[in-house]
């Protein structure tokens, strides 16, 4: 299908389109065999499924001009799954909600410039969505390049811009909160949304809890006993622990709290001191 004009809705549709005149296109419920963008300024795919060859080039088969501002490509609940993409000479940018099942061996990138805007979503197990939380993007040489923080729907946007020098490379993409950092591998090919889970509030709450109570257990026994090495280094470190829950930090609560056990373990290692008062 070649579309000249300004605005077309294609429904339904099988087989391949070639959109030129600047044209605004939008594809829903359709099986696209193949793509060619031509001169087209901006199209979504909702829906849909895409295989074959999708060819972002500059100008198509009945261009007479060329379109010399950026492309616009969306994706609504999309499978993108070509056996080849072919990147010719257009800037463009690349958004919305896609599956893409598709190698980056099956890329050939001549000389065009993209960016992609990468929906972030950070939740817990059960779905609950996290705000303000830090998400970062890290560089292979473990160097931040990128830094955001989620709304109240627990939602960032991550744009990224590439290149045929950098198309093939992959990124480390963080989230942290409560003390809790997740992290993801990502790269041109992602799918999106891009969504990084935390175990949930409600559950890790409880497992801490029960640590800072095990931990409290532990510290009675060395006491009846009469050991007195690390005993009060071991109750500042409980009380500090029982703080950060109440704050919040859970993780740095549960590390307090090993630490507070550790020093008032009794280790079979020849070390009097470790046994003192008993």
């Amino acid at each position: 299908m070649i579309l000249i004009g300004t605005e077309v809705e294609i429904d339904n549709y099988e087989g391949q389109i070639a959109p030129n005149g600047y044209a605004k296109v939008t594809v829903r419920n359709s099986k696209i065999s193949n793509f060619f963008s031509g001169e087209v300024k901006w199209i979504k795919f909702v829906d849909s499924t895409i295989s074959g060859t999708f060819c972002l080039m500059a100008g198509g088969p009945f261009s007479t001009r060329r379109w010399k501002g950026i492309h616009v490509i969306e994706f609504e609940n999309t499978i993108f799954g070509c056996q080849d993409l072919e990147m010719a000479g257009q800037r463009a940018i690349i958004r919305g909600n896609v599956d893409i099942e598709m190698t980056v061996d099956k890329v050939y990138w001549h000389r065009s410039t993209l960016s992609r805007e990468f929906p972030i979503i950070v939740e817990d197990t059960d779905k609950k969505p996290l705000p303000d939380a830090q998400v970062s993007l890290i560089d292979q040489e473990g160097d931040r390049i990128w830094m955001g923080r989620t709304n109240e729907h627990g939602e960032a946007l991550l744009t990224m811009k590439f290149t045929k020098e950098n198309y093939a490379k992959m990124w480390n993409l963080q989230a942290r909160t409560r003390n809790v950092t997740v992290s993801k591998e990502i790269g041109f090919l992602s799918s999106t949304p891009i969504t990084l889970c935390f175990p949930s509030l409600e559950k890790f709450r409880k497992q801490i809890k029960s640590k800072l109570w095990e931990a409290q257990s532990k510290l009675k026994w060395p006491e009846e006993l009469g050991k007195i090495s690390g005993l009060d280094a071991a109750r500042q470190l409980v009380r500090e622990a029982e703080a950060e829950y109440n704050q919040g930090n859970f993780s740095h609560a549960s590390q307090l709290a090993e630490q507070a056990v550790e020093l008032v373990a009794i280790k079979i290692d020849g070390n009097s001191e470790d046994w003192k008062g008993i």
